[in-house]
């Protein structure tokens, strides 16, 4: 379900791969499932950072606005609410947050859906918790640091990017 008012595009001068204003790490948990989303509460604590919840996109989106996070972990399992549509409505957000989805079975289809609808990276809700601090840490990075700033690509990589 799509509602106008809420899900506006954000405006912004700014690019996507610009230096982003970071503050402390924050995730926004978007499930109806208590046991999941306290999986990630247990990490969050464990790694000192910021954790909002919604039960639905609507609530996300309002999180979002008031409050925007840096990363927002979705699960596929959200009720009355198809993923890619929800993954594809948090994008439009000026914090350009980092979208996990959280998926029953994970294999490269889910991984390029994903990216076609601008997500992050795709991550089984069962995964060990190790795998989730991995995939959140490195979310996080890859938030605060654009692309122009690491020295792994080489400049003919970073040219064909834009």
């Amino acid at each position: 379900m799509w509602i106008p008012s809420v899900f506006r595009p954000a405006v912004s001068e700014r690019s996507p791969n610009a230096p982003r204003q970071t503050g402390a790490p924050g995730v926004l948990v978007v499930t109806a499932d208590d046991k999941f989303y306290y999986l990630l509460l247990s990490l969050a604590i464990d790694l000192g950072w910021g954790i909002r919840r919604a039960r639905n996109l609507v609530t996300a989106a309002q999180h979002m606005t008031a409050h925007p996070m840096p990363i927002v972990v979705y699960d596929e399992r959200l009720p009355y609410s198809h993923w890619r549509d929800g993954v594809r409505a948090l994008g439009l957000f000026e914090a350009h947050p980092l979208i996990v989805l959280a998926t029953r079975r994970l294999d490269e289809e889910i991984w390029r859906i994903v990216l076609e609808c601008k997500g992050y990276d795709a991550l089984e809700r069962s995964a060990r918790k190790e795998e989730w601090i991995r995939t959140l840490r490195f979310a996080w990075l890859s938030y605060c640091r654009p692309a122009e700033e690491l020295d792994c690509l080489p400049a003919a990589a970073l040219s064909n990017r834009r």
